[in-house]
This record gives C-alpha cells, structure tokens and sequence, in this order.
C-alpha cells in the first residue's frame, strides 16, 4: 500500500515561546491615558464655570439695577414737576426717589440710595454733590448736544431733570470655593429721566453732564 507523501507536516507549537502583547493592555494605556487628561482639565473646567456664571450673575444685576434707578428718576421727576420748585418739594423728589430705588431690589437686595441734598450749600437745586445718588437739574440743549445741568433752575425752561447713580456691590455666586475667593464685584449704573411742560416724565440720554 503506498503512502500519500502530499500531506505535509503539521508543525507543532512551541509552549515555552514568548507572546506577544494582545489589544487589551494596548486598549488598557489609552484609557490610563485618557483618565490623565480628564483630571487634568478639570480645573480649567471649573474656572471657566466660575467665570461664566459669575458674568451672567453681573449681567443679571445691571438690569436690575438700571430698571430700579429708572422707576426711581422717574418718581422723582414728576414728583418735582407737579408740585412745583420749592425747598420742601425738591427734598420730597428727592425722598421719591430713594423710596422707589428701595422698593426694587438687586439680586434679592433693596438699592439704598442717599437724598443727597444740602439745603446750607447756596446751590439753586439743594444737591450736596454733582456726583451723589440723587441729583437735581435742567436739560438744555447747546451746539446740537442734549446737557445735564445741575447748577441750573429748570423753573424759567420748564425742563425739569432728575439724575440717578449707584454703585451696587454683586456678591460671586462662588465667594467661597474650595479654600479660593472670587468676587466681589460692583456694578455701576444710571438713569436720567426729563419732565417738561406739555409732555409725560421719560427716560433720556444725554451727551454731557455739567455739574
């Protein structure tokens, strides 16, 4: 009987050979490597959160303090206005003006604002300081330019202004994280309201402030 000589060998494996290394440990480094990069960036992560939630905190209290300054030169515009320039009606505007700022709040806060008013100071409006919370004046128009002028009497023009300013402190939504400060901040902002002979009390803009 012959042999069939066609068939080869099957060559036997050798047990002791080294193996190489399969996918798993390869996949096992890409992980270790990707977990690296997630502690990493989780700092960054974190202050970017501050920052923008703090923005958006700012921005949140601007508007509500622009819309408290807002009510409050417009009470105290009309109040001015309708019952006439006096002493006792000037420091009355004045009072609407800082009861109408304490009736909004920033960020769950009351907006204080002083009367500013000085009654010794020889100044025509009672105002204390150009720059004080409340300020009483005229708008005029000069050289093609809207002016607040708060050295003048709006009794002659009719044009009656009142001015409100604040700075309003904004606490950091994060004031205490981990050991790391942020804030606070502050906001600044203000509000002109005119009230003049056959019109309604509105808001304005100006281009120049004369104190």
């Amino acid at each position: 009987m012959r042999r069939d000589l066609s068939r080869k060998a099957v060559p036997l494996i050798d047990a002791t050979a080294p193996r190489g290394r399969g996918p798993g440990r390869s996949g096992e480094r890409r992980r270790g490597v990707a977990t690296l990069w997630i502690l990493l960036s989780v700092p960054g992560v974190v202050i970017m959160l501050v920052f923008v939630t703090d923005i958006a905190n700012i921005w949140l209290a601007r508007i509500e303090a622009t819309n408290a300054l807002e009510a409050s030169a417009l009470a105290a515009v009309k109040q001015w206005k309708d019952a006439g320039n006096t002493p006792a009606n000037r420091t009355n505007s004045r009072r609407a003006a800082v009861a109408y700022a304490a009736a909004n709040t920033v960020l769950g806060q009351p907006v204080m604002l002083g009367l500013n008013q000085n009654t010794t100071s020889g100044d025509v409006n009672d105002n204390a300081s150009p720059q004080g919370n409340v300020v009483l004046g005229e708008i005029r128009r000069s050289g093609g330019q809207t002016i607040f002028d708060a050295s003048r009497s709006p009794t002659s023009s009719g044009n009656f202004a009142v001015r409100t300013q604040a700075t309003v402190p904004v606490a950091s939504l994060w004031s205490d994280f981990s050991g790391y400060s942020f804030g606070p901040y502050s906001v600044s902002v203000e509000a002109i309201a005119l009230f003049r002979s056959g019109d309604e009390p509105r808001l304005v803009r100006i281009d120049r402030f004369e104190p």
